[in-house]
């Protein structure tokens, strides 16, 4: 798996995606209107959602993280 100047934290023994992807924008209902099984997730920098997208059966998911300073 290839990134593009980022880095591979964690691969499941076993990859799955379906082929959908969701960009998700939070609002303060955070991910719990969303079906992310098995899915391509791409978040902000938001810890929280990270975990919960994880827990609701994410196939992988992008996170952006803003190292400018």
């Amino acid at each position: 798996m290839n990134a593009i100047d980022g880095t591979l934290v964690y691969k499941p023994k076993e990859f799955r995606f379906n082929g959908k992807t969701d960009i998700v924008a939070l609002a303060s209902s955070k991910l719990e209107n969303y079906n992310l099984k098995d899915r391509l997730v791409i978040l902000g920098n938001d810890s929280e959602a990270r975990l919960e997208a994880i827990n609701k059966g994410a196939g992988m998911y992008c996170c952006f993280l803003d190292r400018r300073n």
